[in-house]
């Protein structure tokens, strides 16, 4: 009896065991679905997408070719909801520890201080564009004002044009700044800029003229100090290598992938090669419970036909002993029938005649 239950219990064991060596090969054999692994590879595509219009974004505000910040604004916010849903994608996937993982970090964070700069640059653009669009019309105005106050006082006043061929200057001088990338040309400007303001210091201009004039050369510092800032903020922001790190991600994620499908294709042969080997068992375990019940039931009928050839032999001999009995039993008769006609004949023999 206890011989028996340890059995069972050595049999359930080995079936459990079998059953989660099984389940363990499936898992493994499964490769990444096919549905999500094209969301992650066209997931990282439109974030290199996005990250390319971010930067020809953000080149079109220094050029003043877009006064409309919502399109940086779009390009940020598609930037943060793709990266959530590519992080969505990976982490249902790979371990945090994994390589992938570890380059979607890197690119989290250079994307965040790109994020931090172009919120600068926003700022600082903003007020170095209302000084470019400014300067140019309000150069022609102050000219008009000249024109208009020499008209007025009807004499040739040499300061006045002084003031008038310096600020034709100012405003080619201001072009040629404005035209270049980089601020290297901010010295002839500056020049430009304290000889005007020596104007304002030691000449009687016009009440109109003195205010006007103070105005146009409050934006041109204004350009003067923040263009230098502008232009080293755009150069960081497409300097920035988002785009190399989204590259790093890809390569990451696609050599992840390959090592995915290699190791489930082998995981799938041994799962295949495990499943054979349990219906190999099984037929042999079948086989052997099936010879064995066979083996017990000849065992059974030989045992049922050596009992019949006993039973067989004991009837036999039972009839034959019966036959003997008789064959007693009729000499018997016979010999008793023989003795009274003896003893007949001899009683016959012995009586006298009447």
């Amino acid at each position: 009896m206890k011989s028996g239950v340890i059995k069972i219990g050595l049999i359930l064991g080995l079936c459990f065991c079998m059953a989660i060596t099984g389940s363990w090969l499936y898992q493994q054999s499964k490769i990444i679905d096919g549905e999500k692994h094209y969301n992650i590879t066209e997931t990282i595509e439109q974030l290199k997408a996005v990250d390319a219009r971010w930067n020809e974004d953000v080149l079109k505000s220094r050029l003043s070719l877009t006064q409309d910040y919502d399109l940086l604004v779009n390009s940020i916010q598609s930037n943060i909801n793709l990266e959530k849903e590519l992080s969505s994608h990976i982490d249902t996937i790979i371990d945090e520890s994994d390589q992938v993982n570890v380059y979607l970090g890197e690119y989290r964070e250079k994307t965040s201080s790109k994020i931090d700069f172009v919120e600068q640059f926003k700022g600082e653009n903003s007020i170095l564009r209302n000084s470019f669009l400014f300067i140019p019309f309000s150069i022609q105005k102050l000219s008009d004002m000249i024109t208009a106050y020499k008209a007025e006082i009807n004499s040739p006043v040499n300061t006045l044009y002084n003031l008038e061929s310096h600020i034709q200057g100012l405003l080619i001088e201001f072009l040629d700044f404005t035209a270049k990338v980089k601020s290297a040309r901010s010295t002839d400007l500056k020049q430009r800029v304290q000889i005007l303001q020596l104007f304002l210091q030691k000449e009687e201009l016009p009440e109109n003229i003195q205010a006007y004039l103070t105005i146009i050369l409050n934006h041109v510092n204004t350009v003067l100090r923040k263009k230098p800032v502008v232009d080293d903020l755009l150069t960081t922001i497409v300097s920035l290598p988002t785009g190399a790190s989204l590259d790093q991600v890809r390569t990451a994620y696609n050599q992840y992938y390959d090592h995915r499908v290699s190791e489930g294709r082998m995981y799938q042969t041994l799962f295949t090669a495990y499943l054979a080997a349990l219906a190999i068992f099984a037929t042999y375990v079948g086989l052997r419970l099936w010879n064995k019940r066979r083996i017990r039931m000849l065992t059974t009928m030989n045992e049922a036909l050596e009992k019949k050839v006993e039973l067989s032999k004991e009837l036999e001999k039972a009839y034959d002993d019966l036959a003997q009995s008789k064959m007693h039993l009729v000499q018997s008769e016979k010999m008793s029938a023989l003795g009274q006609m003896v003893a007949g004949v001899a009683h016959e023999i012995n009586t006298p005649l009447a």
